[in-house]
């Protein structure tokens, strides 16, 4: 099989090939295409609705982008009489706080209520001057109407041409003293031939000891010689502070908060984008993750089976744990004084260890009388799942040994195809691009039509809000079939056992073959990935109202326990559904990219996977999602950290920043693109796994499955063309025994016939 050109033709069915995991692009047909042109059609009206919405009003644009005065002038428009005027300037921020209204909104919090008075101005006050105080407003001001003249007191910070204010503070003098040696000292007069003279500290007039450093007329060299003299060298900043005579107690306060958080906001960006923090924000957050994902996936190939084990262990105890606290909770153990007993111990070990004695208590004792019976119901649930994990496990240990083996085969994929960890993040990139086009439909939407009829109203932003998750789950499910089409055609024929360049050590970048699966699935199965995304959307839809519904009705909720519970399992029962709907549509993409199959079609295959490997598919996915959150979590985790203390290390950095900011950034960058690393050993597995089962269902003995794949599977191994005998030496070093009585297809020592695993049934 050769990964296909570009031939196309469309048809609403495919034509089956027998024997063959991976279908060519010249073999497959458009699919869904009714779906497609009703995605198509959607992404029409979205589209033009926003533009007849746009021309509608579209001074709401200039909103967003220029600052608008108390008279309505779009500070810096071109065109406009305020367009050299391209900063807002807020003159009366004491007095507006005092206004009712606005004071009402700052106090609850509600700081996008608050409507201060606004000036256009050329550039942002730099602090006050006695001697040339700046005028704002008056006969000089641009436009029809000249507001009051005002005089500005306040230190300002430039954020989005928006003049927030930082402080009314000036410093008019710094000063360097030392305060060891003492000026009294013989010694240092010597040394320092009669240039140290006491300096009076008004704050502290009994620090006789103090002198100044590099003084008014101090050659530098005499000011080098004094600082290395000064053993205890101290900066001082004589400061003065311009008040406004409109300010009071109260709009201090708030406005001392606005300037708060102006500087936390700026240092924050600051501290990010200059010096060490840049260099630190950008190797932590994109390369230390893309390193890591390809020493996570050396580390799989190392050491999957130990891993499995371990978090199989992990939630085993998990499971145990939990049933154990809802016993406790139940009061079942209240009666056994050995436990009880034991309980204390811990709940005074924990408490020694700095952990509140109230927290403890109240994990580690049992609930109140009329939530016993509840946690009694929890507890025999938990009891009875633990049960059967268990129990499940063990009958599926050959299960986890096949996933071992499929997690080892997916970690080739990083060394033949190593740009497939970039593929998510240019997914990302185009739902963020979505998220602000959406965003910026819904502010139209939202202030253009609300004079129409609620029920109309709602619907336009309903369907918006459709449109934008319909729209993100297409994206995020085209480039899931494209990874895994590019998987599947790897798995048969780069990493066949017939490929003689498979061992090769050189990796590859996998560009190509990534990019034309991508072209394959854009120009053949956009329908089918537009069919799994819409119902994943409608779903996620009625989770919204539902949650809508949850907050209006939080008031009857407290009045009514059987609401309450009502509006709880309705919740619970979408979360379920969504997460469902994902489990098949996910698997059912990995179909359509496998076979190019439609989207019911592959649901069906999928329930057919599903009900023939139920046990394969419980172990796959609990351990992806165990694996997940450990990469997710200690990945992004430990770059945060790594930073932290790196910043934290830089001394003029540290001084001058928090590395906290940085560190935060770095956190949030990594998780995302740890993220991706997720999104393609999920997608590498799944991929792996269904086409390892369709060649093994398909080819007796499978035909494209890799000899380490074999031998994970426990099945005979590809050697000079065709596939070597095992005898029972052999067998006994498989991890997993794979033929059993009755097959044709070869004959061990015993002389017996023996049927491979394909042919004993599924889970076998």
């Amino acid at each position: 099989v050769t990964f296909p050109g570009p031939q196309m033709s469309c048809s609403c069915c495919g034509v089956a090939d027998a024997h063959e995991v991976f279908k060519p692009r010249r073999k497959r047909w458009c699919t869904d295409i009714a779906c497609l042109v009703l995605f198509v059609a959607a992404l029409v009206y979205f589209g033009g609705f926003f533009v007849v919405t746009f021309l509608k009003d579209p001074t709401l644009l200039d909103d967003i982008i220029y600052p608008k005065d108390l008279y309505g002038n779009y500070c810096g428009k071109p065109g406009s009489a305020t367009a050299d005027y391209p900063k807002a300037v807020f003159p009366t921020l004491d007095a507006d706080i005092l206004i009712p209204e606005n004071l009402a909104y700052l106090s609850t919090g509600q700081y996008w209520n608050f409507r201060p008075t606004v000036y256009c101005t050329q550039q942002c006050p730099e602090g006050f001057s006695l001697k040339a105080p700046v005028a704002y407003g008056g006969a000089s001001y641009p436009g029809a109407q000249q507001p009051p003249v005002i005089y500005y007191a306040y230190q300002t910070q430039d954020v989005l041409s928006r003049c927030f204010p930082l402080d009314t503070t000036t410093t008019y003098e710094r000063l360097q003293l030392c305060a060891t040696p003492a000026c009294t000292n013989a010694t240092l007069i010597s040394q320092l031939s009669g240039s140290v003279s006491c300096y009076n500290v008004e704050s502290q007039p009994e620090a006789d000891n103090v002198w100044q450093m590099c003084g008014e007329g101090v050659s530098s060299s005499l000011c080098t010689q004094q600082q290395d003299a000064c053993e205890l060298a101290i900066d001082v900043a004589d400061t003065q502070t311009f008040v406004p005579v409109e300010q009071t107690t109260e709009s201090e306060a708030f406005t001392k908060q606005y300037a708060s958080y102006v500087k936390t906001a700026m240092g924050a960006v600051e501290s990010i984008i200059v010096g060490p923090g840049l260099v630190t924000f950008l190797v932590g957050g994109f390369a230390a993750p893309l390193l890591l994902g390809f020493v996570w996936a050396l580390f799989l190939r190392l050491f999957a089976a130990p891993l499995v084990y371990t978090l199989v262990t992990f939630y085993v105890l998990l499971c145990i744990g939990g049933s154990c606290y809802l016993a406790i909770k139940a009061g079942w153990l209240d009666s056994s004084d050995e436990i009880t007993s034991a309980l204390a111990s811990l709940s005074d070990a924990v408490s020694a260890a700095g952990v509140s004695s109230n927290i403890t208590d109240s994990l580690l004792s049992s609930a109140e009388a009329e939530e016993k019976t509840l946690f009694s119901v929890l507890a025999v649930i938990a009891i009875i799942f633990t049960v059967l994990s268990i129990v499940g496990l063990i009958a599926c240990r050959k299960a986890i040994k096949r996933l071992v083996a499929m997690i080892r085969e997916m970690t080739k994929i990083f060394k033949d195809m190593f740009l497939i960890q970039l593929f998510p993040l240019l997914s990302l990139l185009l739902q963020l691009g979505l998220f602000v086009f959406f965003l910026l439909a819904l502010y139209f939407v939202g202030f253009v039509w609300e004079d129409q009829e609620w029920y109309i109203y709602a619907g336009l932003l309903f369907s918006y809000i459709f449109g934008f998750l319909w729209c993100v789950q297409t994206v995020r499910a085209i480039f899931w079939t494209s990874m895994s089409a590019a998987i599947a055609w790897w798995y048969c024929n780069r990493n066949a056992p017939s490929n003689k360049s498979a061992s090769r050590c050189c990796p590859g970048s996998g560009a190509p073959l990534l990019l034309s699966s991508l072209f394959t699935v854009l120009s053949k199965h956009v329908g089918s990935a537009a069919f799994g995304a819409g119902i994943i959307a409608i779903v996620q839809v009625l989770q919204i109202v539902m949650h809508a519904l949850n907050s209006v009705t939080k008031k009857r909720q407290a009045d009514s326990n059987f609401l309450k519970y009502v509006m709880k399992c309705a919740l619970c029962c979408l979360h379920c559904l969504e997460k469902t709907i994902k489990f098949i549509s996910y698997f059912a993409f990995v179909y359509v990219a496998v076979r190019g199959s439609s989207f019911c079609r592959a649901a069906s295959q999928t329930f057919g996977l599903i009900a023939a490997n139920p046990g394969q598919v419980a172990i796959n996915k609990m351990v992806q999602k165990l694996l997940g959150l450990l990469i997710g979590l200690s990945t992004p985790i430990g770059c945060c950290l790594a930073a932290f203390f790196f910043l934290e290390s830089q001394t003029e950095y540290a001084a001058q920043y928090e590395p906290i900011y940085c560190a935060i950034a770095v956190l949030v960058v990594s998780y995302l693109v740890t993220d991706a690393l997720v999104v393609c050993f999920n997608v590498g597995i799944d991929t792996i796994f269904v086409s390892a089962f369709k060649d093994m269902a398909e080819n007796k003995p499978p035909k494209f499955m890799s000899d380490s794949l074999r031998r994970g599977f426990g099945l005979p191994r590809y050697k000079d063309g065709g596939y070597e005998e095992m005898d029972d030496a052999d067998e006994e070093e498989e991890t997993e025994p794979a033929l059993q009585k009755g097959s044709p297809h070869r004959k061990g020592q015993s002389g017996k016939k023996v049927a491979p695993a394909w042919e004993a049934g599924s889970d076998v």
